[in-house]
């Protein structure tokens, strides 16, 4: 019969994780996250649909019965979508403006 003494090692692994919002090919929102232990060395990567963080989150912020928490979440959410928003415009008008100076028949992607 084995007893239990305690801890006996304590193995420690440097883990790197990167984490991108990405929509797939079939215009799904994705948070995906690379975990690595070796940034020159091959990555796992892990991916979840948006929706289901949210679905997860109204669940649990229901069940508590905590609307300001929802409130809150949404304001920041609303905030970083204003803000992407912003910057694509930028980008978007740049490119134009580029395509414009030199006559040439630019149309952005929709």
């Amino acid at each position: 019969m084995a007893t239990n003494i305690g801890q006996d090692l304590t193995i420690e692994v440097p883990l790197c994780v990167d984490h991108d919002l990405e929509v797939d090919d079939y215009g799904v929102l994705n948070l995906d996250s690379r975990m690595y232990t070796d940034p020159d060395g091959s990555a796992q990567t892990l991916s979840v649909p948006f929706y289901s963080m949210t679905d997860a989150i109204v669940e649990f912020h229901t069940d508590e019965g905590n609307y300001n928490q929802l409130y809150n979440i949404a304001n920041e959410l609303t905030k970083e979508s204003e803000r992407i928003r912003e910057v694509a415009d930028k980008i978007e008008g740049s490119t134009a403006s580029v395509a414009d100076l030199f006559n040439t028949a630019f149309v952005p992607p929709t």
